[in-house]
């Protein structure tokens, strides 16, 4: 009788059609399905990161409601006290909360060479990054750095590796006019938390909505909304 090679595992239950699968075949996919599903793990939130009032955004704002300010930045933080409709608040500090990552997918393999996104148009790279995308990859989009007007980056993940690159993906809400190479399936999700303070010296967390007026430049003014002492 013929001794069984052991650098092969026997796959086929049909003793007449048995066919001997090489261990090393099977190696390399097992791995290559962990690196895939590594690739999409989805990375951990809330992803927080200091974002004081700068650039186009205004350091006073004015109540349009009553506001609860928060003692730390969270929905389920406790509140340290409210902000009557029509005061005004200096805003002292700031927090950018990713709470939900974009997802992207690649659509088609191809390489993607490095471009990001200046006040002045793209930015000049002496040596750009290049990535290959294989299909059926998914990019997690984790955060975004921009002024609020004149250029966005995005901070995305791939196979536990940080990048920073502009958009390369095409946008759901359109119709692409060419087969789409890298296409986002759920939208980055933020959060920005501030810090501000009345004029009797009560501080605490809010996050920027309707309820606020002349919070940036593109803003309404705060005279919309403002009545009463300036802020503290």
């Amino acid at each position: 009788m013929r001794a069984r090679s052991h650098s092969s595992i026997d796959v086929s239950s049909n003793p007449r059609h048995r066919r001997a699968v090489p261990t090393w075949l099977l190696v390399v996919a097992l791995v290559s399905a962990g690196e895939s599903v590594a690739g999409a793990q989805s990375p951990a939130m809330p992803r927080v990161r200091r974002q004081p009032c700068e650039g186009y955004c205004n350091t006073t704002w004015a109540s349009c409601r009553r506001v609860a300010l928060r003692a730390t930045p969270s929905p389920r933080a406790a509140v340290v006290g409210n902000v009557d409709s029509g005061q005004l608040v200096r805003v002292l500090d700031g927090q950018r909360h990713t709470t939900t990552a974009g997802r992207v997918v690649v659509q088609h393999t191809h390489t993607l060479v490095q471009r990001l996104s200046g006040s002045d148009g793209d930015v000049p790279l002496t040596n750009p990054k290049r990535w290959r995308l294989r299909r059926g990859d998914t990019i997690h989009v984790v955060d975004k750095d921009t002024d609020g007007d004149s250029y966005v980056n995005y901070v995305w993940i791939l196979r536990g590796h940080e990048d920073t690159t502009a958009a390369f993906w095409d946008d759901p809400a359109g119709a692409p006019a060419r087969p789409a190479r890298v296409r986002m399936i759920a939208e980055l999700e933020q959060t920005w938390w501030v810090r501000v303070r009345n004029a009797t010296g009560l501080a605490g967390w809010t996050t920027q909505g309707p309820e606020w007026s002349g919070t940036s430049y593109y803003d309404e003014p705060a005279s919309r909304c403002a009545r009463g002492s300036p802020a503290g």
